[in-house]
């Protein structure tokens, strides 16, 4: 289901970034790899997604992530590019269910 969603948002964002789809291996993994390879923007598409129309934007050098409205993400991409007068590289991520619902069950707790 998270990869019908990934589609539209790849489509939206390919005529005006290098995007690249990455669902291979735990979420971490594939942050640490596209900031080795210098991809300055990550996208997470997750169950998240499926429930609110929103996917979560994680700028590699301060690390910050925001969850912004799927429809935004080519707009949010744009202004980025003219944050940092480049073209940014944009990864398309799926985050698994579990670490999902791990990362819920953390908010609850604190």
């Amino acid at each position: 289901m998270v990869e019908k969603a990934a589609r539209p948002v790849t489509r939206s964002c390919a005529g005006i970034f290098s995007v690249e789809y990455d669902d291979g291996g735990a979420i971490g993994r594939r942050y640490r790899r596209q900031d080795e390879i210098g991809t300055p923007y990550g996208l997470t598409i997750d169950e998240q997604t499926l429930a609110d129309d929103t996917v979560t934007v994680r700028d590699r050098d301060s690390l910050a992530q925001e969850r912004i409205p799927i429809g935004g993400a080519a707009a949010e991409g744009r202004r980025a590019a003219r944050r940092r007068l480049a073209l940014p590289k944009i990864a398309l991520a799926r985050r698994p269910l579990e670490q999902t619902l791990a990362r819920r069950e953390a908010k609850l707790l604190v």
